[in-house]
């Protein structure tokens, strides 16, 4: 997203700006955390109006889709590390 880590606008804009990147992120937490709900809650409205099948839930695949995008999932961790590390 555009406000939570690793947010390049965020962080280009605080290079440019003189504000502290650390600032902007934490300045970024509800607001994206709320567009994120909105989102969500968006996608589950209109799953339900659309009268969407559901499967049943097998942990088999979802551990093999976690296991898929391993590199991706760790990025932001990765990002922020070597942001705040210096």
């Amino acid at each position: 997203g555009l406000l939570l880590p690793p947010a390049l606008p965020l962080i280009l804009y605080g290079i440019v700006a003189g504000v502290p990147i650390h600032d902007l992120f934490v300045a970024g937490i509800v607001p994206g955390l709320l567009l994120i709900g909105l989102t969500v809650a968006w996608a589950i409205r209109e799953g339900v109006r659309a009268d969407t099948p559901r499967s049943e839930w097998d942990p088999r695949e979802a551990f093999a889709a976690l296991w898929a995008a391993g590199w991706d999932i760790l990025l932001p961790v990765l990002v922020l590390g070597a942001l705040f590390s210096g």
